[in-house]
C-alpha cells in the first residue's frame, strides 16, 4: 500500500480529479458541444471561487481546467462560429494547457492559473447568449466579460498573481493576455455595431 504523504496525496487528488472531469466533460459532449462548454465553465468557476474560500486545493481546480482544453479543442471543428474566432480559441487553449500543465510539475505559481480560472465565469453567460441570443442575455454576458477578462485580469490578476511571478511565466503569460485584450476589443466593436444597426434603420 502507497503511504499517503503530501507528495502522493496530491499525486492522486491529480489523477482522480483529471480521470472524473474526463467522463463529465464526455458524457456533456455526446449531448451538445454547447453543453460540454457550459458545464466547465461552471465547474472552472465553482472549482476556482473554492480555493479561495473553501481551501479547496490549487491542483484541483487547476486539473478541471487542464483536462478541458485538450479536450475541447479536439472538436472544436464542430463549434458553428467563425473560423478565425476558433483559431483564437485553440491558441488561447494551448496557452492555458503548457502553462497549467507546466505548474503542475514546478508548482510556483498555481494561484496565478486559479486566478485566471475565474475569467469562465463570463464564458457562462456566453454560452446562455449563444443559446438565446436577446439584449439581456448579451448585456449580462458583456457585464461578466469586462469584469473578469478586463477588470479582474488587469487590476488584480495582474498587481497580485502576475507581477509577482517568475520570468518564465511571465513570458508564457504574454500570447494569452494578447488574446484576451484582443476578443476585449471584439466585444467592444461587437456592441458598437450593434448600436449602430437600429440607427442605420432608421436613417
Amino acid at each position: 500500500m502507497i503511504p499517503l504523504n503530501p507528495e502522493n496525496q496530491r499525486y492522486i487528488e491529480i489523477v482522480v480529479t483529471g480521470i472524473l472531469s474526463l467522463i463529465i466533460f464526455h458524457i456533456t459532449k455526446k449531448t451538445n458541444i454547447k453543453l460540454l462548454v457550459f458545464v466547465h465553465s461552471i465547474l472552472s468557476s465553482i472549482s476556482a471561487v473554492s480555493v479561495y474560500f473553501f481551501n479547496l486545493k490549487p491542483h484541483i481546480s487547476m486539473m478541471i481546467t487542464i483536462v478541458y482544453l485538450p479536450y475541447h479543442t479536439y472538436f472544436i471543428k464542430e463549434e458553428t462560429y467563425s473560423s478565425h474566432e476558433n483559431w483564437t480559441t485553440v491558441a488561447h487553449h494551448a496557452f492555458g494547457f503548457f502553462f497549467g500543465a507546466t505548474e503542475l510539475v514546478i508548482k510556483k505559481n498555481e494561484m496565478t492559473y486559479v486566478a485566471m480560472q475565474i475569467n469562465e465565469f463570463s464564458t457562462i453567460f456566453l454560452t446562455i447568449y449563444r443559446w438565446k441570443t436577446n439584449t439581456i442575455t448579451g448585456l449580462i454576458f458583456a457585464l461578466s466579460f469586462f469584469w473578469t477578462r478586463l477588470y479582474w485580469d488587469t487590476i488584480y490578476v495582474l498587481s497580485h498573481y502576475y507581477l509577482q511571478s517568475s520570468l518564465y511565466i511571465q513570458i508564457i503569460c504574454i500570447p494569452f493576455y494578447a488574446i484576451q485584450y484582443y476578443w476585449v476589443w471584439t466585444v467592444i466593436k461587437n456592441i458598437i455595431d450593434a448600436v449602430k444597426k437600429p440607427k442605420a434603420k432608421k436613417d
